[in-house]
Protein backbone atom coordinates (compact mmCIF):
# COMPACT_ATOMS: atom_id res chain seq x y z
CA UNK A 1 0.00 0.00 0.00
CA UNK A 2 2.71 2.14 1.07
CA UNK A 3 4.41 1.53 -2.39
CA UNK A 4 1.30 2.26 -4.82
CA UNK A 5 1.30 5.65 -2.49
CA UNK A 6 4.82 6.81 -3.50
CA UNK A 7 4.50 5.90 -6.94
CA UNK A 8 1.07 7.97 -7.28
CA UNK A 9 2.45 10.78 -5.59
CA UNK A 10 5.40 10.34 -8.07
CA UNK A 11 2.94 9.91 -11.09
CA UNK A 12 1.51 13.63 -9.58
CA UNK A 13 4.78 15.30 -9.61
CA UNK A 14 5.49 13.90 -13.14
CA UNK A 15 2.04 15.60 -14.31
CA UNK A 16 2.68 18.59 -12.92
CA UNK A 17 6.25 18.82 -13.86
CA UNK A 18 5.51 17.99 -17.84
CA UNK A 19 2.50 20.28 -17.97
CA UNK A 20 4.90 22.96 -16.36
CA UNK A 21 7.08 22.60 -19.59
CA UNK A 22 4.18 22.71 -21.82
CA UNK A 23 3.35 25.96 -20.31
CA UNK A 24 6.83 27.11 -21.05
CA UNK A 25 6.83 26.16 -24.50
CA UNK A 26 3.96 27.87 -25.32
CA UNK A 27 5.12 31.28 -23.02
CA UNK A 28 8.69 31.38 -24.85
CA UNK A 29 7.18 30.93 -28.24
CA UNK A 30 4.79 33.33 -27.87
CA UNK A 31 7.41 35.88 -27.77
CA UNK A 32 10.36 36.90 -29.83
CA UNK A 33 12.33 35.18 -27.93
CA UNK A 34 11.15 31.92 -29.52
CA UNK A 35 12.47 29.57 -26.58
CA UNK A 36 14.98 26.43 -26.73
CA UNK A 37 16.29 24.93 -29.94
CA UNK A 38 13.84 22.49 -30.03
CA UNK A 39 10.82 24.42 -29.50
CA UNK A 40 12.46 26.81 -31.88
CA UNK A 41 12.21 23.98 -34.37
CA UNK A 42 8.42 23.07 -33.50
CA UNK A 43 7.65 26.67 -34.20
CA UNK A 44 9.68 26.71 -37.92
CA UNK A 45 8.24 23.57 -38.72
CA UNK A 46 4.21 24.39 -37.54
CA UNK A 47 4.99 27.56 -39.66
CA UNK A 48 5.84 26.33 -42.62
CA UNK A 49 3.47 22.77 -42.84
CA UNK A 50 0.41 24.59 -41.19
CA UNK A 51 0.32 21.88 -38.84
CA UNK A 52 -0.41 22.67 -34.88
CA UNK A 53 3.07 23.07 -32.72
CA UNK A 54 1.08 19.61 -30.56
CA UNK A 55 1.10 17.93 -33.78
CA UNK A 56 4.88 18.55 -34.51
CA UNK A 57 5.58 17.56 -31.10
CA UNK A 58 3.85 14.57 -31.54
CA UNK A 59 5.03 13.75 -34.75
CA UNK A 60 8.60 14.27 -33.93
CA UNK A 61 8.00 12.21 -30.32
CA UNK A 62 7.00 9.51 -32.24
CA UNK A 63 9.41 9.51 -34.30
CA UNK A 64 12.37 9.54 -32.14
CA UNK A 65 11.05 6.93 -30.05
CA UNK A 66 11.03 4.71 -33.23
CA UNK A 67 14.60 5.08 -32.71
CA UNK A 68 14.65 4.39 -28.98
CA UNK A 69 12.58 1.58 -29.09
CA UNK A 70 15.00 -0.13 -31.75
CA UNK A 71 17.74 0.34 -30.23
CA UNK A 72 16.95 0.91 -25.85
CA UNK A 73 13.66 0.40 -24.53
CA UNK A 74 14.74 -0.25 -21.30
CA UNK A 75 14.76 3.59 -21.38
CA UNK A 76 11.60 3.80 -21.83
CA UNK A 77 8.92 4.43 -18.97
CA UNK A 78 5.23 5.70 -18.26
CA UNK A 79 6.81 9.59 -18.30
CA UNK A 80 7.33 8.65 -21.86
CA UNK A 81 3.96 7.73 -22.52
CA UNK A 82 2.53 10.73 -20.79
CA UNK A 83 5.16 13.51 -21.80
CA UNK A 84 3.85 14.37 -25.21
CA UNK A 85 -0.23 14.19 -23.97
CA UNK A 86 0.78 16.17 -21.01
CA UNK A 87 2.72 18.70 -22.12
CA UNK A 88 0.80 19.25 -25.86
CA UNK A 89 -1.97 19.93 -22.91
CA UNK A 90 -0.20 22.96 -21.37
CA UNK A 91 0.43 24.52 -24.87
CA UNK A 92 -3.36 24.41 -26.11
CA UNK A 93 -4.64 25.50 -22.27
CA UNK A 94 -1.67 28.55 -22.46
CA UNK A 95 -2.05 29.11 -25.59
CA UNK A 96 -5.86 29.73 -25.03
CA UNK A 97 -4.97 32.14 -22.07
CA UNK A 98 -2.52 34.15 -24.21
CA UNK A 99 -5.30 34.50 -26.68
CA UNK A 100 -7.06 36.69 -24.06
CA UNK A 101 -4.04 39.04 -23.50
CA UNK A 102 -3.00 41.95 -25.62
CA UNK A 103 1.18 42.20 -25.60
CA UNK A 104 1.92 45.87 -26.66
CA UNK A 105 5.29 46.23 -24.73
CA UNK A 106 8.51 45.26 -25.89
CA UNK A 107 9.29 44.54 -22.23
CA UNK A 108 6.58 42.55 -21.42
CA UNK A 109 7.08 40.67 -24.74
CA UNK A 110 10.41 39.54 -23.48
CA UNK A 111 9.53 38.98 -19.78
CA UNK A 112 6.98 36.48 -20.87
CA UNK A 113 9.91 34.69 -22.80
CA UNK A 114 12.28 34.71 -20.12
CA UNK A 115 9.68 33.48 -18.11
CA UNK A 116 8.27 30.70 -20.62
CA UNK A 117 12.43 29.28 -20.78
CA UNK A 118 12.62 29.01 -16.72
CA UNK A 119 9.23 27.71 -16.04
CA UNK A 120 10.50 25.01 -19.22
CA UNK A 121 13.49 24.63 -17.44
CA UNK A 122 11.70 23.83 -13.65
CA UNK A 123 9.54 21.49 -15.35
CA UNK A 124 12.11 19.58 -17.03
CA UNK A 125 14.20 19.16 -13.69
CA UNK A 126 11.23 18.04 -12.00
CA UNK A 127 10.50 15.42 -14.82
CA UNK A 128 13.91 14.15 -14.55
CA UNK A 129 14.20 13.82 -10.97
CA UNK A 130 11.37 11.63 -10.72
CA UNK A 131 12.39 9.26 -13.16
CA UNK A 132 9.57 7.43 -14.69
CA UNK A 133 10.67 6.87 -17.98
CA UNK A 134 13.19 9.59 -20.22
CA UNK A 135 11.53 11.97 -22.75
CA UNK A 136 11.74 10.62 -26.63
CA UNK A 137 14.76 13.15 -27.18
CA UNK A 138 16.55 12.83 -24.11
CA UNK A 139 16.41 9.15 -25.21
CA UNK A 140 17.73 9.32 -28.41
CA UNK A 141 20.29 11.38 -27.34
CA UNK A 142 21.18 8.88 -24.68
CA UNK A 143 21.68 5.91 -27.30
CA UNK A 144 23.87 8.07 -29.68
CA UNK A 145 26.14 8.92 -26.76
CA UNK A 146 26.11 5.21 -25.84
CA UNK A 147 26.73 4.09 -29.61
CA UNK A 148 29.24 6.52 -30.36
CA UNK A 149 30.81 6.63 -27.01
CA UNK A 150 30.89 10.41 -27.23
CA UNK A 151 29.95 12.67 -23.96
CA UNK A 152 26.16 12.88 -23.11
CA UNK A 153 26.10 16.85 -22.57
CA UNK A 154 28.06 16.76 -26.05
CA UNK A 155 25.73 14.97 -27.72
CA UNK A 156 22.82 16.99 -26.59
CA UNK A 157 24.82 20.23 -26.98
CA UNK A 158 25.05 19.40 -30.86
CA UNK A 159 21.59 18.30 -31.45
CA UNK A 160 20.29 21.24 -29.95
CA UNK A 161 22.96 22.74 -32.84
CA UNK A 162 21.06 20.95 -35.69
CA UNK A 163 17.80 21.86 -34.10
CA UNK A 164 18.69 25.31 -33.75
CA UNK A 165 20.20 25.69 -37.39
CA UNK A 166 17.54 23.75 -39.29
CA UNK A 167 14.88 25.44 -37.13
CA UNK A 168 16.83 29.18 -38.77
CA UNK A 169 16.89 27.59 -42.51
CA UNK A 170 12.71 26.69 -42.13
CA UNK A 171 12.16 30.12 -40.67
CA UNK A 172 14.69 32.32 -42.03
CA UNK A 173 15.65 33.85 -39.04
CA UNK A 174 17.80 33.86 -36.22
CA UNK A 175 16.38 33.97 -32.32
CA UNK A 176 18.28 35.02 -29.63
CA UNK A 177 15.87 32.65 -26.87
CA UNK A 178 17.76 29.46 -27.92
CA UNK A 179 20.98 31.11 -26.88
CA UNK A 180 19.41 33.05 -23.89
CA UNK A 181 17.90 28.78 -22.91
CA UNK A 182 21.41 27.37 -22.78
CA UNK A 183 22.99 29.52 -20.82
CA UNK A 184 20.03 29.80 -17.57
CA UNK A 185 17.72 26.14 -18.58
CA UNK A 186 21.33 24.35 -16.72
CA UNK A 187 21.67 26.41 -14.04
CA UNK A 188 17.23 25.84 -13.37
CA UNK A 189 17.04 22.76 -13.64
CA UNK A 190 20.20 21.80 -11.09
CA UNK A 191 18.75 24.15 -8.98
CA UNK A 192 15.38 22.71 -8.92
CA UNK A 193 16.73 19.09 -8.53
CA UNK A 194 18.89 20.43 -5.79
CA UNK A 195 15.51 22.19 -3.99
CA UNK A 196 13.45 18.89 -4.18
CA UNK A 197 14.90 16.64 -1.37
CA UNK A 198 11.27 14.92 -0.48
CA UNK A 199 12.20 12.54 -3.53
CA UNK A 200 15.29 11.85 -2.45
CA UNK A 201 14.71 8.41 -1.10
CA UNK A 202 12.49 7.02 -4.56
CA UNK A 203 16.28 7.98 -5.89
CA UNK A 204 18.89 5.98 -3.93
CA UNK A 205 21.90 4.78 -6.37
CA UNK A 206 20.43 6.99 -9.08
CA UNK A 207 22.39 9.98 -10.99
CA UNK A 208 19.49 12.27 -12.12
CA UNK A 209 22.56 13.73 -14.19
CA UNK A 210 22.58 11.70 -17.47
CA UNK A 211 18.08 12.09 -17.71
CA UNK A 212 18.81 16.21 -17.92
CA UNK A 213 18.65 18.80 -20.65
CA UNK A 214 16.53 20.82 -23.14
Amino acid sequence: MKHNKNMLFQFGILIIGVYLMGVGTSLSLSSTLSGDAVAFLWDACSTKTGLTVEMINTIFTILLLTIVVKFDITKLGIGTLMCPIIQNFGIWTTNLMLSTISITSGIMDIAIGLIGISILSVGCGIFAYVNLGISAYLGTGKIISEKLNINYGLVIVITDGLCFIFAAILSQSIAIGPLIATCISGPLIDLTMRSMPVFSKYRKGKNYENNISM
